[in-house]
């Protein structure tokens, strides 16, 4: 059920809590005595101190904390029988053993336990919403536990906290219900962008707009991480409602050691049999892109900018249109590596490369907040090519800015990433999505951002 978490008692009636299944009224934050009168749903009185309770009426739930132990449950049960006991543990930092203060809850004969924590990272908030169930509700607080909300709900958690609005949380990381995805349930599956920082990532815009248009009951969430989380993350969602990743820098070579694959680098997991599959879209996705406007790529000259994964996978996905790909790399060892891999031609960027049909940036170069820096010069810019860059914000890129006055066709990297991602939905799906709204969530999402940024200036 969806609780609504207040430090107040509404002085104008319960108007507020219309499409709440709970009230909870914080005893703890009161900042004066004040008369209840009873809410038109069930309601929660939630105390440190025991003798508060006596001024109230028939709650239907009372939560205490666990140090009261089996004495505080008793009192309450003495003079409200008819409630839920709930006994929670509230911690700002991290709690070592988790299970073990979960049995602590327990031994006090509860009805309801609730362990919340500081969470500092997604791996440790997720390890808390692992212990949800139909007794049970544990969660993160702070902007790194607002997943693990969702995960508890999915587990089927009792209870799950909201706020009338942002400024009347009473918890960090707490939403209003309206902030939610719509229509969690026990059999809704996580899909999920893994990254060292995504935020700039519009990718749950449109694969949430395709989910939708497919009436898919499933959500995408955007999860910044370090690389000493991936492996123990990836681990730990295989036992969570999680389905498939969106890989991002830097992990699309890492993560091939993680899961199952032949490739050397990839930006897809599927879940299949408790096992991660990799697949990679970046090439593909790259290909629809520049068929656009070259509908022909065979015998086409590509000059490719990086040697990292998008790269090789745009790479490979061009070797079989039957293109002639050329790396072109500022690490010699590492472009020499790839090209010998993948039986393609290198060139450094001071050799003699300039002869292309198709110039390809697969660098993060250019990506916030350095816009105005390119891998390249203005001169190895060839007038009337076609140029694509990787980067999908900004959409026009300095780059594509350049060549755009040499009379160059410009791709911006975010046709590249609506391709890709129509190719994840199929793997994860079976089916095509629908590009139509995913391209149109992601035109009325950047074109709000924008109009924002322009307010605040």
């Amino acid at each position: 059920m969806f609780v609504l978490s207040l430090d107040h008692i509404p002085q104008t009636g319960w108007a507020c809590t219309e499409g709440h299944d709970c009230v909870e009224i914080r005893l703890d934050l009161l900042k004066r005595k004040q008369k209840l009168s009873r809410p038109p749903v069930p309601y929660i009185l939630k105390t440190l101190d025991l003798s508060l309770l006596l001024s109230f009426d028939a709650p239907d739930y009372v939560d205490i904390d666990y140090r009261l132990g089996k004495a505080g449950v008793r009192f309450v049960r003495s003079h409200f029988p008819k409630a839920g006991v709930i006994c929670s543990c509230h911690e700002k930092g991290k709690i070592k053993d988790i299970k073990k203060r979960l049995h602590e809850l327990q031994n006090t004969g509860a009805d309801f336990f609730k362990i919340v924590a500081g969470s500092f990272s997604y791996l440790e908030s997720l390890q808390l919403a692992q212990l949800s169930n139909s007794q049970t509700v544990a969660f993160g607080v702070g902007e790194k536990g607002i997943l693990s909300r969702y995960v508890a709900l999915i587990q089927g958690a009792p209870f799950n906290y909201v706020c009338l609005s942002f400024k009347q949380a009473t918890a960090k990381g707490q939403q209003p219900l309206n902030q939610w995805p719509k229509g969690l349930n026990r059999h809704t599956k996580i899909y999920a962008l893994l990254g060292r920082d995504v935020s700039s990532s519009p990718s749950h815009i449109t694969h949430n707009a395709a989910f939708q248009a497919s009436n898919i009951n499933s959500f995408f969430y955007k999860m910044s991480i370090s690389p000493q989380e991936l492996q123990p993350l990836l681990e730990l969602a295989l036992l969570l409602p999680f389905a498939g990743f969106a890989i991002t820098l830097p992990f699309k070579e890492m993560v091939c050691s993680l899961c199952e694959t032949s490739l050397k680098a990839v930006n897809t997991l599927v879940k299949k049999r408790g096992k991660w599959h990799g697949h990679m879209t970046d090439g593909e996705g790259g290909v629809d892109a520049l068929k656009e406007v070259a509908p022909e790529l065979n015998n086409k000259k590509v000059a490719i900018l990086g040697a990292g994964g998008t790269a090789q996978a745009l790479a490979l996905a061009l070797k079989k249109e039957h293109a002639i790909v050329t790396i072109v790399n500022r690490s010699p060892d590492r472009g020499r590596e790839i090209a010998k891999r993948y039986d393609l031609h290198f060139c450094s960027l001071k050799g003699n490369w300039l002869d292309y049909d198709i110039l390809i940036q697969a660098t993060p170069v250019g990506m916030p907040p350095k816009t105005e820096e390119m891998v390249i010069t203005k001169d190895q810019i060839l007038p009337k090519t076609v140029v694509l860059d990787a980067i999908h914000t900004p959409e026009r890129t300095y780059l594509l800015g350049i060549a755009q006055t040499k009379g160059c066709q410009i791709i911006s990297g975010r046709r590249l990433f609506l391709y890709q991602a129509l190719r994840q939905f199929v793997l994860w799906f079976g089916k095509r999505a629908n590009i139509t709204k995913m391209q149109e969530a992601l035109e009325t999402f950047l074109l709000e951002k924008n109009s924002n940024s322009s307010t605040l200036m």
